[in-house]
């Protein structure tokens, strides 16, 4: 979809690990970024076995989008999009962080599925490289890890693995850093991935 020219997009993504914000202009059919801000809130910390969000994570996201709240008043971006990810999807209590994040946000707050996630991060990484052969795309969030594989725009596959940098730090290295834990958390990692290695391996692809 072509967008007119000099039209203003904002963005928030509400991840496991940060929250960031982005507004870009149309220029010419490209985007041009006129503000970003990123602030590491870690939502997924300290989310237990029952899935809540920790009081402190909610209040630290919270505050955060307040905080781009004031700067999408100043952007005044013509349209605006805010999608949360695995953290919010996977909390018993997303309903309440939905709600106070709509709030402090002034729009609506989108959960994105695991596969639509995958899907966005892969058109993120096409919109600003060129994919002119299948790619395999990684991106490893605080508490999932997202692969697509595909070339130009639309991926031919995307999968969300429940591994992420915060929640497997939290569950296996929080005591020490024993090789013994290591290896913990490394076949923790393979069992999370091995349900899409049969379509990983079947998927041609030639760069990474």
């Amino acid at each position: 979809m072509e967008l007119p020219d000099g039209q203003v997009l904002a963005a928030v993504d509400i991840g496991s690990n940060s929250i960031h914000l982005i507004v870009a202009r149309v220029v010419q059919g490209s985007l041009q970024t006129i503000a970003s801000h990123r602030e590491r809130v870690q939502l997924v910390r300290e989310m237990g076995a029952d899935a809540r969000l920790s009081a402190a994570a909610i209040q630290r996201g919270i505050d955060c989008l307040e905080r781009m709240a004031a700067m999408l008043t100043d952007a005044q971006p013509d349209k605006q999009r805010a999608v949360a990810t695995y953290a919010v999807r996977a909390a018993s209590n997303r309903d309440e962080f939905i709600r106070r994040a709509e709030e402090a946000l002034g729009f609506p707050v989108e959960v994105v599925s695991g596969r639509e996630e995958a899907r966005l991060i892969f058109q993120a990484i096409a919109h600003t490289q060129t994919l002119d052969q299948a790619a395999l795309v990684i991106d490893i969030g605080g508490g999932s890890t997202e692969l697509a594989i595909g070339n130009n725009f639309e991926p031919d596959f995307c999968a969300s693995c429940r591994m992420g940098c915060v929640s497997f730090s939290e569950k296996f290295l929080a005591e020490n850093y024993s090789a013994v834990n290591f290896q913990r958390a490394n076949s923790a990692a393979l069992q999370a991935i091995e349900k899409y290695l049969a379509s990983l391996q079947g998927c041609k692809w030639s760069a990474v």
